[in-house]
């Protein structure tokens, strides 16, 4: 039996029989991969994600998990949010109040945590760009765009403090791509920055990178020298001034609807959908110092492939997109990683039997996933949200053996507080007597912490770890695992500490 460690700070990690505990608030199963689908929306009328290829889903630096949609629930279109704390959703909360449509809502995060809404809607007569922030509560609507022509298809990004906005508008009878920042106080003057003559610029995707460089890329079919109007990737970036326009795509293309990120090695990524052959397919491009590299074709086969959605995290890039796979009728909604050396093949995330489309992405710093998509499962289109808690977390056991099963164990995790500038506790209730150990972990998978191992007989058992590691210094601020394993049974958990 080991000591109980005094202290006033915690996570709560239980161990309990199946079927034995009651879930308390922020309790999440100890699984890996791709879990249950949630159902977010619950009404008789239409929710959609945004059809362009902004971010309607973002995670706060407090780990909550927030997701957008428009809703037609009230006869014309209006804003919807909910968000996830601690493993539990929010109600439904509408967020626009206007007699017109308020549609495509995206979503970014800045460095002290609060959440930035745009959205286009038609009440002052014809489309234009709002904006709104979450820190708690949201704030009152500001009009961000004001011209004759309608203004939407709009996507943001964050960096520091401050927003990157792109949006196509109307121009002398052409759609061209606009860029705006924002300050803590104030959105700068539209610039435009597409110039097409015939043709179209259209659906621009916006992401910032390490660096402080803006980059954008967006859908092009202004006619080529060839006078062909095949659909191209456009894309400039910004450090003091706009680089001359690159092309992504391949001399082939005939491509549209991009989404960008920057990895942390400022590696920029893109992924669009290419009409080149008679079904629609996903291709992809990256682009170094060097320049851009060779497109790559990443889906293939008699169906249309649609919407990526790309997302970074430790080491790894991952896409989303949906695919009429084999029939409209059961389109899927698949993901697919690439470790910088090969694609893994697609995974299908959402339910058999059904239409999925319009999805969207968003990523952790330690790997774990969430996605976001529209569903008619349930013979409606309605939002769905997953998410994929990364195998193992990079963790190792190399050092433990596995113990003997231990039955229908089913391994349970409640952090409260997180995040937490203190202490942290776990409390483990253990139904049978069984070989336990306790383990701090960084994001990288390196043992911080061996904070106890042994066997133990039933019953609870508290431990504490002080937030040092094993020489006793003070681990930094950011997000840990603290794993257990019983018999046979594993758990990663995941908190955040805080640092002045």
């Amino acid at each position: 039996m080991k000591k109980r460690l005094a202290t006033p700070r915690m996570i709560i990690v239980s161990i309990a029989l199946a079927g034995l505990l009651t879930f308390l608030p922020g309790m999440v199963a100890a699984l890996e991969g791709w879990q249950d689908d949630v159902r977010l929306s619950d009404d008789p009328d239409i929710s959609f994600p945004p059809p362009n290829n902004g971010k309607c889903i973002i995670v706060d630096l407090q780990g909550r998990v927030h997701v957008v949609w428009a809703d037609d629930r009230d006869r014309n279109f209006e804003i919807y949010h909910r968000y996830r704390s601690g493993g539990d959703w929010s109600t439904e909360d509408r967020i626009t109040f206007t007699d017109a449509d308020s549609k495509r809502p995206v979503l970014a995060v800045d460095t002290i945590g609060r959440v930035h809404l745009v959205y286009n809607d038609l009440s002052e007569g014809n489309k234009e760009i709002f904006h709104m922030i979450w820190n708690g509560s949201w704030s009152t609507r500001t009009r961000v765009s004001t011209t004759t022509g309608d203004s939407y298809a709009s996507c943001l990004a964050a960096e520091g403090l401050g927003l990157h906005l792109v949006y196509q508008e109307e121009v002398n009878g052409f759609l061209q791509i606009i860029y705006r920042s924002r300050d803590v106080f104030a959105w700068s003057p539209p610039e435009q920055i597409s110039f097409v003559e015939s043709g179209m610029s259209m659906v621009p995707t916006v992401a910032a990178g390490p660096d402080g460089t803006v980059h954008v890329a967006w859908w092009d079919t202004r006619v080529d020298p060839d006078e062909t109007a095949y659909g191209k990737i456009v894309y400039r970036s910004k450090t003091s001034s706009w680089s001359e326009e690159e092309i992504a795509s391949g001399s082939a293309a005939d491509a549209m609807r991009p989404n960008i990120i920057v990895d942390d090695s400022s590696k920029v990524h893109v992924a669009w959908i290419d009409k080149r052959e008679i079904y629609e397919q996903i291709y992809y491009n990256v682009r170094s110092t060097e320049g851009w590299a060779s497109e790559n074709q990443l889906t293939s086969g008699s169906y249309t492939h649609y919407h990526p959605s790309l997302a970074a995290s430790e080491g790894k890039l991952h896409i989303i997109y949906w695919g009429n796979s084999p029939s409209a009728a059961n389109a899927g909604v698949f993901h697919s990683s690439w470790d910088y050396q090969s694609w893994s093949p697609p995974v299908r995330l959402s339910d058999t039997g059904s239409e999925a489309s319009l999805c969207a992405l968003a990523a952790e710093p330690d790997g774990t996933l969430h996605a976001t998509w529209k569903d008619t499962r349930d013979k409606n289109e309605e939002i769905y949200y997953n998410t994929s808690i990364p195998n193992g977390t990079g963790i190792e056991d190399e050092e433990e053996e596995e113990g003997p099963d231990i039955g229908e164990l089913s391994l349970f995790m409640d952090i409260a507080p997180n995040p937490s500038a203190g202490d942290v506790r776990i409390s483990m209730k253990i139904p049978i007597p069984s070989e336990i150990y306790l383990r701090v972990y960084d994001v990288k998978g390196r043992i911080i912490r061996k904070l106890s191992s042994g066997h133990f007989e039933s019953g609870v058992h508290p431990f504490t770890w002080d937030g040092r590691d094993d020489s006793g210094k003070m681990a930094a601020g950011g997000i840990y695992f603290i794993r257990c394993g019983a018999g046979k049974k594993r758990i990663s958990g995941k908190v955040i500490l805080l640092r002045q």
